[in-house]
């Protein structure tokens, strides 16, 4: 035990040596798959948290906004825990979409499966907030229902104070900008025979004030609400049909006052809707294969000034994804190390209608994105090192570290006092032939994490 640790640690070490920051990157090797499962769906599904218990997880990051930690702890009922981030929570719904209609392929790149806690630009408003602070709750009613709960709360401010001469004395001119945000995410999930259904609702609030000189010159204010599903039939043993949908629907305002006589106030609103579906495929310990299409739709409008004497400005964007393929493989070359990889494409109809001065703009305009991403993983006992590489290393280039990303997980078991037990063997090769992505027995179940492994020191 003691040795595989020090050989685990010594990996780690040497992983973060050469690699770039970085925040967990698991599914990022596999380009963002989504009927994947992944620690990360924390964040998307909270009830998953109940799976993925008794877990340590450091992403490894030196640069401004990037790295993080999640934390969970529970028993055969429920499951708490907590997570940090330096980034912003960029991901949304169902890893597939962002406001401008693009893909998420460097999912843990932009942010961990969350929702971007940042007022538009139209706003005028700065100081961003970051999400840096996540609650989570996952609990489980029956073997059929489990039931969760995130609350993510974030606040940024761009403040300054400054002594200015004022007649024969000096005044204060207080200027600073200043956002607040609330998170919260409702998840369920059901389980029974063939099928498995995740499903998550969320609510995404925020606000904003800049006071320039003293006096409070824009208040602005976003709202978000939406639904993530994903969804699992088993056809035949090893072989799945999966399924993902994603709906968010968002609105605001901003009054800039700056101007007493000339009050300007601006709305905007934004929907994206993602529909897609396609196989995954598992067959007895060979390597694991989902590929799945999709179909992404989105629509943003905006009006800077509402006032219905003035020049009309406003813009209407429609982002169609027609088709968007994404398709992974992980394989498991011995016990100890595993090998991921993934390709994504997108052809993507730009159609923008709208008003400059008063004058019609009307632009139609095609674009394609092509990505793949590439990455391994290390397990040694209770511990495991996910790393992503950087494509010039494959090339053998070495212009950049040879890891684009790097995370640490160490699995500590239950807790004292859980009635939870090992698993038969039976139960658990009956488990892996009814959810086909589960791991081997004889290292950490990324399904089942507070499971305790088989020591297979002689593997390495």
């Amino acid at each position: 035990m003691n040795r595989i640790l020090l050989k685990g640690a010594c990996l780690a070490a040497g992983v973060a040596l050469f690699a770039t920051p970085a925040q967990a990157d698991r599914r990022t090797s596999l380009a963002g798959n989504d009927l994947i499962q992944d620690a990360d769906d924390v964040f998307l599904f909270p009830q998953a948290l109940h799976t993925y218990q008794n877990r340590l997880t450091l992403d490894l990051g030196m640069a401004e906004g990037s790295g993080g930690g999640l934390f969970s702890m529970g028993n055969d009922t429920m499951t708490f825990g907590a997570a940090m981030h330096r980034g912003p929570q960029e991901q949304l719904i169902v890893g597939w979409g962002s406001p401008d209609g693009s893909s998420a392929r460097n999912r843990e790149q932009d942010g961990q499966s969350g929702f971007g806690l940042a007022l538009p630009g139209a706003a005028g408003v700065g100081g961003a907030p970051i999400e840096n602070i996540d609650l989570l709750f996952g609990m489980k009613i029956s073997d059929a229902l489990g039931l969760g709960l995130r609350l993510g709360v974030g606040r940024g401010m761009a403040w300054s104070e400054t002594e200015v001469p004022d007649g024969d004395g000096t005044r204060t001119d207080t200027t600073y900008d200043n956002q607040n945000a609330i998170n919260l995410r409702l998840g369920a999930s059901y389980k029974s025979g063939s099928l498995h259904v995740d499903n998550a609702i969320h609510v995404v609030a925020l606000s904003g004030a800049k006071v320039v000189d003293g006096k409070n010159t824009v208040n602005a204010s976003d709202t978000h609400f939406g639904l993530s599903t994903r969804g699992y039939l088993n056809i035949s043993k090893g072989f799945d049909v999966g399924a993902v949908l994603g709906f968010n629907s968002g609105s605001g305002w901003a009054v800039n006052n700056a101007d007493p006589d000339t009050e300007v106030t601006s709305i905007w609103t934004d929907t994206n809707v993602t529909i897609g579906a396609g196989p995954r495929v598992q067959i007895d310990d060979g390597p694991l294969v989902a590929a799945y299409a999709v179909i992404n739709y989105n629509a943003a409008f905006n009006d800077p000034d509402t006032y219905q004497d003035s020049t009309d400005d406003t813009s209407t964007e429609n982002d169609t994804v027609i088709p968007g393929l994404r398709m992974s493989a992980e394989y498991k070359v011995k016990p100890w190390i595993t090998t991921r990889v993934g390709m994504e494409y997108n052809f993507t109809n730009d159609a923008d209608y709208g008003f400059a001065g008063g004058n019609s703009v009307n632009t139609i305009a095609y674009a394609s994105d092509f990505g793949w991403n590439a990455g391994m993983g290390f397990n040694f006992d209770k511990l495991q090192i996910d790393a992503t590489l950087n494509h010039g290393s494959l090339y053998f280039l070495w212009q950049d570290a040879p890891f684009a990303m790097v995370s640490a997980t160490y699995s500590f078991g239950a807790p004292k006092g859980s009635s939870s037990r090992r698993p038969s063997r039976r139960s658990e090769r009956s488990e892996r032939s009814e959810r086909i992505d589960r791991e081997a027995p004889s290292e950490p179940a990324e399904e089942a994490p507070a499971e305790q492994p088989v020591d297979n020191d002689d593997d390495f």
